[in-house]
């Protein structure tokens, strides 16, 4: 997917995305990034062709990266912004009709995060046994699993307010992905043997 076919679907779908929101979304009150609410299902969408926007630029191009401090520096900006708008709509109601935004700057926040990446990864590949990559591996060996109990996590863990409750749901999703993958691949091995 070349640039042009990325930047058409994506604003394509942002076009649907936004006229849905106009006509038949309930923006009375904050709910547009909740797991279970079918608008999010336009940012998760967003989020796959982006990342395969990114996997064509990573297999098109033998461009060298180099780390760009601004982007970084940019990326958390974004992610603050993302986390005060966040809050503010949660503890303002009256400015719920705006909540698309917080959509639009979490969007762009992968944007960023996607690009900054992208140039970690000619780096990262320098480092392969050092703790950075190790946590990367850990992370990534489990994706599949954080998947699977997410959704069912998500559900039940309602505990505290808004970072603190986030840290917590991360932490119990990764444990519980953990002991899930152990568990599978423990049922793997007896069934090989």
């Amino acid at each position: 997917m070349n640039v042009k076919n990325y930047s058409r679907l994506a604003c394509g779908l942002f076009a649907i995305q936004i006229l849905v929101y106009l006509t038949v979304y309930d923006y009375s009150y904050y709910h547009i990034d909740r797991v279970r609410e079918p608008m999010i299902e336009f940012l998760f969408f967003q989020s796959m062709i982006l990342g395969l926007h990114y996997r064509w630029r990573s297999e098109h191009t033998n461009v060298k990266y180099k780390l760009l401090n601004w982007k970084i520096v940019f990326g958390i900006f974004l992610l603050g912004f993302y986390f005060v708008s966040k809050i503010l709509f949660v503890k303002l109601p009256s400015i719920s009709p705006l909540q698309i935004i917080n959509q639009i700057i979490l969007w762009a926040l992968l944007y960023v995060l996607f690009d900054i990446f992208m140039h970690l990864e000619y780096f990262l590949r320098k480092i392969r046994n050092s703790c950075i990559w190790k946590g990367i591996s850990f992370i990534s060996e489990r994706t599949l699993e954080i998947y699977l109990v997410q959704y069912v996590i998500i559900d039940k863990c309602k505990l505290g307010a808004f970072p603190i409750n986030w840290i917590i749901l991360s932490s119990t999703i990764v444990i519980s992905a953990t002991i899930l993958r152990f568990i599978s691949q423990q049922i793997i091995l007896r069934i090989k043997i």
